[in-house]
């Protein structure tokens, strides 16, 4: 009798570990864009591809942002012919450079989700749009800020998600001083709680604040 409820008290325990390894969530920052491919991992719900920009693509950035004819663009995976058309020519050189780098973006993306038909989201930012710390309702997102502050997120031991949508972010973040943040030009996947076996673990993040007469150029890729 002893020994069988020694076997039964090894098995639960066993068990909580098998549950507590299945519902940990971790986030991966890396500098080798291979290791987006993470994002595949049940137990993942974020990576981050560290990564500096050419100097010709920061140029073309910085005059696309005080361009006239250029706002916003969101274009089909399968017309993405059209960033030709969308993007307006410049005194730039890193035009071409900058439409390669956001078609390896893309390339990326369906690489690390298998999704064939994103739609690629570019738009200028003047406002700090998510004030919030929250999740996402989608599977897989790819953001990327070309300039400007970038998004501002938690690692899982600093979040307390049983106050998401509390509406105070004192609440969700535990230590102010340990969020993280990813830096211009970085390139994060983010798995929302829409993506299967993650509902409840979506990343949790926000939009940065951005200063006054400061611009960002925001990239997004998702289905």
């Amino acid at each position: 009798m002893l020994q069988y409820k020694h076997i039964c008290n090894k098995v639960a325990i066993m068990f909580i570990h098998t549950l507590r390894s299945i519902n940990h969530r971790i986030q991966k920052v890396s500098s080798d864009s291979n290791k987006l491919n993470n994002i595949r991992n049940d137990e993942c719900n974020l990576v981050v591809w560290e990564r500096s920009l050419s100097l010709p693509i920061l140029e073309y950035v910085n005059e696309l942002l005080y361009s006239t004819k250029f706002r916003s663009i969101m274009i089909p995976s399968d017309e993405r012919e059209k960033l030709y058309y969308n993007l307006p020519i410049t005194s730039s050189e890193g035009r071409t450079p900058f439409i390669e780098d956001l078609l390896q973006l893309l390339w990326l993306y369906k690489e690390a989700t298998g999704q064939h038909n994103p739609k690629i989201h570019l738009t200028t930012i003047l406002a700090m749009q998510c004030p919030l710390f929250h999740v996402d309702f989608n599977q897989v997102r790819l953001l990327c800020t070309y300039h400007g502050p970038g998004t501002l997120w938690l690692e899982e031991p600093n979040t307390d998600r049983s106050h998401l949508g509390c509406g105070h972010n004192d609440h969700v973040v535990k230590d102010w001083d340990q969020i993280r943040q990813t830096n211009t030009g970085d390139v994060a996947l983010l798995k929302g709680e829409r993506y299967p076996g993650n509902m409840g673990y979506g990343i949790v993040h926000k939009s940065p604040e951005v200063p006054k007469e400061t611009k960002r150029l925001f990239l997004r890729i998702e289905c």
